[in-house]
Parts: C-alpha cells; structure tokens; sequence
C-alpha cells in the first residue's frame, strides 16, 4: 500500500510540474509575427479547398476582394461561383504548397506561393487518371479589424 502512495505522489507531482511548465511555456512564447499570421490565412484557404468547403476558403476573404486567373476577373462573390463550381466537378482537392513569399508594410501585405493541386485520390481515380495543375499565386492582403484578409489574388499555370 506504501508504494502505491508513493508512486502516486510521484506521478502527481509530474503531473504538477509538466503543467506549471506548459502554463510558462504559453506565457512566455513569442507572439506569432505577421509572416506566420499570412501564412497561416494561405494554409487556411488551403484547408478549406482540400475539404471542398467553400465557406472555410472564403473566410478570411475580405468584401472588397478582387482576384484575376485565366484572364478573368472577379470579386468575392464571384469567386464563390468558382469555387462552387469547382467543387461540384472535382470534389475535395489535394493541394501541396510550397513555400510562401511573405512581404508586409504596415497593415498591408503580399504573399507568393506555387501549389500543385489535383483531384483527391478515390477508388475510381485510382484506376483512371486524375487532373492535376501547378499554379503560382500572388495575392494581396489587409489588416481588417485586427485580422489579415485576402484584399486580392492572381494566380496561372505554370
């Protein structure tokens, strides 16, 4: 019975520890910088278009958005039609990005990125070929509100 007591101060004492230094831990990190922010509103996009979920791609999409691909333009409701339109034929994407290009001044900024993007793998795409592209992407950005919008994008084939 003794050592079980002890064994169960030890562990409690660990589990004591390990949470003082998480709660430390997530006081004293560094705050993310304005690249990581951006480049966490491209992974987020990211992450919607691979879910085929067109609200999670347009949510960090400003009203005033105003985007180019294949020499058409459109704004944020446009790019809604596209992205529907896009989801209804291929489905959920799969979506390898490389490495972002962040430049920011103020509350304004830029990132540039290639993707490579295809139609997520199922059983009948496992036997017929698949679409895939590599684009490359520029897109604008703003500080609304205390969070960073797509002001703007342009992306084409490479």
């Amino acid at each position: 019975m003794r050592a079980t007591t002890m064994t169960s101060r030890r562990l409690l004492l660990i589990v004591v520890v390990l949470g003082v230094v998480g709660a430390l831990w997530s006081l004293f990190r560094p705050a993310p910088s304005d690249a990581d922010r951006i480049r966490a509103v491209v992974d987020h996009v990211v992450a919607g278009a691979e879910a085929a979920d067109v609200g999670d791609v347009l949510a960090p999409v400003s009203e005033s958005f105003r985007g180019s691909a294949r020499g058409h333009t459109f704004d944020k409701a446009g790019l809604r039609t596209v992205l529907a339109a896009q989801f209804l034929r291929r489905g959920p994407l799969f979506i390898v990005v490389g490495e972002i290009a962040v430049a920011s001044e103020g509350d304004g900024a830029t990132a540039s990125f290639e993707a490579f993007m295809a139609e997520s793998p199922d059983a009948l795409t496992e036997i017929l070929p698949i679409a895939a592209d590599q684009w490359r992407f520029d897109v604008t950005l703003a500080r609304e509100d205390g969070e960073w919008r797509l002001t703007g994008a342009t992306g084409a084939p490479i």
